[in-house]
């Protein structure tokens, strides 16, 4: 998390394209990592390329333990597709991600003592920041004012950073 805290600040708005593949799942923060490309992304143009194992089973690899992360992803569902659409819609959707992409494709990684290698599902997501949003005049005698804004993700989501 200092990495990243440290090294994407200075960069906001300054990448076309941000790739996060099979990362997610295995870093202890990663709603804080989507929360930077979101801010690293370029506003119009920019593209950000998710891979994503499905079925989720999000943990940190610490020497030769496996630990829970600190925050993790609460994707629910059981089937693939199931996990892909509460991914997109219910964490990517409300950071203020706009879904461009998305397909399944094989994800061939190392084996172990059993197997040679694992063939697992990936979730393949393309998503993109939308362009600054224009809000309606709030108030009585306004007329033909438009005023122009961009949420940005500097907060954390509901039920996080609670105590």
């Amino acid at each position: 998390k200092q990495w990243y805290q440290r090294r994407v600040r200075g960069a906001s708005r300054s990448y076309s394209v941000i790739s996060c593949l099979n990362v997610l799942d295995r870093c202890h923060y990663p709603l804080s990592l989507l929360q930077s490309m979101y801010n690293c992304l370029k506003e119009r143009g920019g593209m950000i390329i998710i891979a994503l194992v499905l079925p989720y089973n999000g943990s940190v690899e610490e020497g030769h333990d496996w630990v829970a992360q600190a925050e993790p992803l609460q994707i629910r569902g059981i089937t693939f597709e199931q996990q892909l659409s509460y991914f997109c819609r219910f964490i990517l959707e409300p950071m203020g991600f706009q879904l461009s992409y998305v397909t399944r494709v094989p994800y061939l990684c190392t084996g172990d003592l059993h197997n040679k290698y694992y063939s697992l599902s990936d979730a393949l997501v393309a998503v993109t920041v939308p362009p600054a949003v224009t809000v309606p005049p709030v108030g009585p005698g306004v007329v033909g004012a438009t005023n122009t804004t961009r949420v940005e993700m500097d907060t954390p989501p509901p039920g996080e950073g609670e105590e």
